[in-house]
């Protein structure tokens, strides 16, 4: 039927509802066949040797770049790179990858090198503040006698709460130094990700922080380093040492978004999103409904059964973190508190029960949904193409509009009609 109308001059640049062409739409839903053909009928052949072919492709409506510089989420590549089910991997072969090639090739490799170049240093001076901190604080503890030693681990005294910000070492200036460079790091960061805001729209940007978490989080990262002047100030060295962990584990997390723009390790960072998006996700709700359901039996039997155990189970709420905890750590000496109990015999099953639920089962289906999931991956043998092919977007969305027309130059021959096509060379 469509080869029908074709022959009667149906237009193949009309769209619908959704603002699709018939090659989008084939895109959109994957037909492999539909998009092939379509694809052949828009080319413009310009010469054929032996087995080499020369023609050129129209970038409207295929290309990611609209005329005014904006980004085309109806467009062909972009729904092609987008999709999520193994025919859209299937389309990504011959023109598609050439094109996507050529973008990479004309000005995104520069781009992500560059940004690659930027975080290493970015997170090397991170770890080398994290590290002088430490020796700080060591410094404090033997030789200023500014620390208060407890049971579990040794913290500053009150008298030298301010020990941070009036700093008596001799490594005090270069690490000051660091520490500034890092913040106008952080500050230069955030206003690169509000300008990339700025060119993408909220709708866009926040697609791209979808399908990205680990810039979500590296933006958590950069905040909460920024929260550390002012209780740098207030001398608040316990919220400042809170925020300096969670900003280098936050930071971390961003070499999982540059991992994308590697074929060694692309298809292993897809991997990680993949299981904590699905299967993590669906192994902490089963296993907080039975830490919730064997807490409150444990509470039972340590309160009501006036266990020997103490501060721990004193309330159903407590009962549920001291639930998790013990379930992490070595259960030995909480089964000999156990046996305390008035009701140690009933205790005793839940404890069995326990162990072999929680410890047993459910880290191993746990495992057991993560090895389905990597074997699932890694037969899936173009999905590394996808992984990267989605980092080329996302850096060319990051950029402003003028500077994809510009760049866009690079790869796009203008045709006497005034028509930007892509010239490919097929043998």
């Amino acid at each position: 039927m469509f080869k029908l109308m074709l022959e009667f001059n149906a237009s193949l640049h009309i769209k619908n509802r959704q603002g699709l062409t018939p090659l989008t739409l084939a895109a959109k839903l994957a037909r492999k066949e539909m998009f092939q053909f379509i694809l052949e009928k828009l080319r413009h052949l310009w010469f054929i040797y032996a087995d080499i072919a020369c023609g050129s492709y129209p970038l409207a409506t295929i290309d990611t770049i609209n005329e005014d510089g904006t980004t085309d989420t109806t467009s062909a590549i972009y729904l092609v790179v987008n999709g999520e089910t193994e025919e859209h991997l299937e389309l990504l072969e011959g023109f598609v990858v050439d094109l996507l090639n050529k973008k990479w090739n004309s000005y995104i490799r520069l781009k992500f090198y560059f940004e690659m170049l930027f975080f290493t240093i970015y997170f090397g001076l991170s770890i080398a503040v994290l590290i002088m901190k430490r020796l700080y604080f060591d410094y404090l503890n033997t030789e200023a006698n500014c620390t208060d030693v407890t049971a579990n681990y040794t913290i500053l005294s009150e008298r030298c709460k301010c020990a941070y910000l009036e700093a008596t070492d001799s490594n005090r200036f270069i690490r000051l130094t660091i520490e500034i460079i890092l913040l106008i790091y952080s500050i230069l960061y955030l206003v690169k990700f509000c300008y990339e805001l700025y060119i993408q729209k909220i709708h866009l940007y926040t697609q791209t922080l979808l399908f990205n978490p680990s810039k979500v989080i590296f933006i958590l990262s950069l905040i909460s380093y920024l929260l550390i002047v002012p209780l740098r100030f207030t001398c608040n060295h316990v919220g400042e040492d809170y925020l300096v962990v969670i900003s280098i584990i936050f930071k971390s997390g961003y070499i999982l978004y540059l991992g994308r723009g590697f074929r060694v390790i692309t298809t292993f960072v897809y991997i990680i999103h993949r299981v904590i998006k699905t299967n993590f996700f669906r192994f902490v709700i089963i296993f907080i409904v039975f830490v919730i359901g064997f807490s409150q039996a444990f509470y039972v039997i340590y309160e009501f059964g006036q266990s020997s155990q103490i501060g721990l189970y004193d309330s159903p709420l407590e009962a549920i973190f001291d639930l998790f905890t013990m379930s992490l750590r070595d259960l030995g000496s909480a089964y000999v508190n156990l046996l305390s109990s008035d009701y140690n015999v009933i205790g005793r099953f839940f404890f069995l029960l326990l162990s072999i639920v929680v410890t047993l089962l459910l880290f191993n289906l746990l495992v057991a949904m993560m090895t389905h999931t990597y074997n699932l991956t890694t037969e899936l043998k173009r999905e590394w193409l996808r992984q990267w092919a989605k980092q080329v977007l996302t850096i060319e969305q990051n950029v402003s509009g003028k500077e994809r027309l510009k760049q866009q130059k690079k790869y796009a021959n203008t045709l006497n009609s005034g028509e930007k096509a892509f010239i490919a060379i097929e043998i």
